[in-house]
């Protein structure tokens, strides 16, 4: 599949695939596949969806797929890295893309919440297609002004995404806050992934008002997911994106995210990766670029 830059940091191909099933793998930090025209069977791993015009999925990196068209299929890839949310927040200081990184990591590290098209509101799902078609003509048109059109549109369409998501997860438990119950325990632990003190049971359950033998149960209830694959999971993303989407030192990693040294993050990446950082590093990087 062969991807353009639309803006920097942000790519999109666009395949016609007639009649003919077409398979990929999803390497990618954020991808979504936006279907423009066609019907058909959409796989993943492990399980089928319907597609047809105007659908979306959002696609997990490292996730094998495939499109069996039942008709005459036009599907548009997007794609775009970490980031780009920082460059929308820094030339648009605009406040609210700053919440937008915490709705990334929510979708990208939420992946029960994601199984086929995303879109339970019918009124988001028609804005979203206005939004992508209107990106899609953007990019091919090059019209003044098309750079700034195309990151407020995705920006918008992010919100648009995670708001489905999130309401796609229920009331929650009310304890005292507007959010689902699956969103503030994920986002608790995404705010404190550098403070092992912090993600302590005891600390976690004095903080969400939950009995620390009753966390873990807790936390499975809401989020599908146990809490300590959870922990390793999304750890292990945030290494995995510094290593593709960045330059920074080994050091600095350790640093950042609170392992003793160098050294030890090494193991611990090894131990789950089956692989140094190092060798992730070259081999992904490769295929990003």
């Amino acid at each position: 599949m062969a991807f353009t830059k639309i803006i920097d940091q942000a790519e999109v191909a666009i395949i016609q695939t007639g009649t003919s099933v077409y398979r990929f793998r999803s390497d990618y930090y954020f991808e979504m596949a936006f279907v423009m025209e066609g019907s058909g069977l959409h796989t993943d791993q492990k399980y089928h969806y319907k597609y047809g015009p105007h659908k979306l999925f959002l696609l997990q990196q490292g996730v094998h797929y495939t499109f069996e068209p039942e008709s005459n299929s036009h599907i548009a890839f997007l794609r775009f890295s970490p980031g780009f949310i920082d460059q929308v927040r820094f030339e648009n200081e605009r406040i609210e893309t700053c919440d937008n990184l915490k709705k990334i990591s929510y979708i990208l590290h939420h992946f029960h919440a994601k199984a086929g098209c995303i879109f339970s509101d019918k009124a988001d799902e028609k804005t979203a297609r206005v939004l992508l078609e209107g990106i899609i003509r953007e990019y091919q048109q090059k019209s003044y002004g098309h750079v700034l059109i195309i990151r407020q549109s995705l920006s918008i369409l992010i919100n648009l995404i995670a708001r489905n998501l999130i309401a796609s997860e229920g009331p929650g438990v009310n304890t005292g806050s507007d959010q689902p119950a699956g969103m503030r325990l994920i986002t608790y632990i995404q705010q404190h992934i550098t403070n092992p003190v912090a993600l302590k049971t005891e600390v976690m359950a004095e903080k969400l008002n939950i009995s620390p033998h009753y966390l873990g149960e807790y936390f499975k209830k809401h989020t599908g997911r146990n809490i300590q694959d959870y922990l390793v999971e999304y750890r292990m993303k945030l290494i995995e994106t510094r290593l593709v989407y960045s330059n920074m030192r080994l050091k600095e990693i350790a640093s950042e995210l609170a392992f003793n040294d160098e050294s030890y993050l090494t193991k611990y990446f090894r131990k789950y990766k089956g692989m140094t950082p190092g060798a992730y590093r070259k081999r992904y990087r490769n295929i990003n670029q």
